[in-house]
């Protein structure tokens, strides 16, 4: 057979498949598998087509995300939906107030000796005691070292508390106890010059005979004893109300002491620094740490980084749906999600160094003043406040969930996470 010929017969071929083809479709109502195939080709992406369309979706995504210095976190521009059910922070089933007795707080001296109940007392006065049967021998009469009681005790805290509450702190004693008509009737009243300094002098709160001992294991061995019988005592008669404080004070104090601190953005500079839990409506004080750093390893050992220190100071409060307002040094998204796992919420500044923090939010050059900007993740939101040209505030809430200007501020146009940290 020629080629002319075989090549007849193949087009001949092809015809007649075709056509058998035709037949069928119109036959069936159906289609061959090759339309099928055609059909899924025009009306549905293929693999390679799918995935670039997730790309140009992620990519758009993207116009509509903030994401963090540290390359992982992501912030959304737009306020998550309102959710339908009431959210579970800041609901407190109990009562803020006193604990206990109400009746038995009637006079400045009941809350006194709440506070400084007889455990303190006789504390002070069994170590005080030891004290001065150690500088004893020192004196010629023995009464100049006579040993003290509770009243005694009570007396020399009146009189530091009353010098205090009249600023009487750099005041000359000898003028407090002047007999002349210008001394303090209240104090030489009291007791004697001579005796407040000697008790000044051998106050003690711990046993010197064990003092070296315990003190290689912890720095505060010296008042150990004292202080946690006094803190305890704050939280047993009062609970605080739905909005906290957390912050650090420094106590002025330049005497000897490994772990005084010198902070000289403080008015004292010189100080033991002391961490403070307290209620932010009526300032009472709820919970307290003092600053040791770096303790010996054993019981006292601590982690004394931001996020381990407000842990242990909200302790007393976990679970309770309260907020927590706290500065930049303590604020961060990790602290603010570790209160949200103990049905906590927090409030802060943060400093825009933080890994997590948007370029976005960190920038104001070319923000103009008083704008915010916000971004949200889960249960967090974030605002950056510009009060002034290229300056700017961050504020990082797991509060507020919205984005919400404070009317009452007119032209300053401050979100309310500003203004209800400024009134915390």
């Amino acid at each position: 057979m020629s080629a002319i010929s075989r090549e007849k017969e193949r087009t001949e071929i092809l015809r007649l498949l075709n056509e058998s083809s035709d037949e069928e479709v119109i036959d069936s109502g159906g289609t061959s598998d090759e339309e099928e195939d055609g059909c899924s080709m025009s009306e549905h992406d293929t693999d390679s087509e799918q995935q670039c369309s997730d790309v140009e979706l992620s990519e758009k995504r993207s116009d509509h995300v903030y994401v963090g210095k540290d390359g992982v976190t992501k912030w959304n521009m737009q306020a998550p939906r309102p959710n339908v059910r009431t959210s579970r922070s800041n609901i407190v089933t109990q009562r803020s107030g006193l604990i206990g007795n109400k009746n038995g707080f009637r006079t400045p001296t009941d809350c006194f000796r709440a506070m400084f109940d007889e455990r303190m007392i006789e504390h002070i006065v069994s170590c005080t005691n030891i004290q001065i049967q150690k500088v004893a021998k020192n004196y010629s009469r023995e009464r100049d070292a006579s040993k003290t009681d509770m009243e005694e005790i009570e007396c020399l805290i009146g009189i530091l508390l009353f010098a205090g509450a009249n600023k009487s702190g750099r005041q000359n004693l000898l003028d407090l106890w002047d007999r002349s008509g210008l001394g303090v009737e209240l104090c030489y009243s009291s007791m004697s010059h001579h005796r407040f300094l000697f008790l000044l002098r051998c106050l003690r709160f711990d046993d010197l005979n064990t003092r070296m001992e315990r003190i290689k294991a912890d720095k505060l061995a010296p008042i150990r004893d004292i202080f946690q019988i006094f803190v305890g005592n704050i939280q047993q008669h009062y609970r605080i109300g739905v909005f906290a404080t957390f912050d650090e004070q420094l106590v002025p104090f330049r005497g000897r002491c490994s772990f005084r601190q010198y902070l000289p953005s403080k008015p004292a500079k010189y100080g033991i620094k002391i961490f403070a839990l307290v209620d932010s409506s009526v300032f009472y004080t709820l919970n307290l740490e003092i600053y040791a750093g770096r303790q010996p390893e054993g019981p006292f050992f601590v982690d004394n980084c931001p996020k381990e220190v407000v842990k242990r100071m909200v302790s007393p409060i976990i679970g309770s749906g309260r907020n927590i307002t706290v500065d930049n040094w303590f604020a961060s998204t990790p602290l603010a999600e570790e209160m949200i796992r103990n049905n906590l919420t927090l409030v802060g500044t943060v400093r825009k160094n933080k890994r997590e923090l948007p370029p976005d939010i960190v920038n104001v050059r070319e923000r103009e003043e008083k704008s915010s900007l916000f971004c949200f993740r889960k249960n967090i939101a974030l605002v950056s406040y510009v009060p002034k040209k290229s300056k700017n505030v961050i504020l990082l809430s797991t509060m507020h969930s919205r984005i919400s200007i404070d009317e009452s501020t007119g032209n300053k146009r401050k979100p309310e996470i500003l203004t209800f940290y400024n009134s915390t």
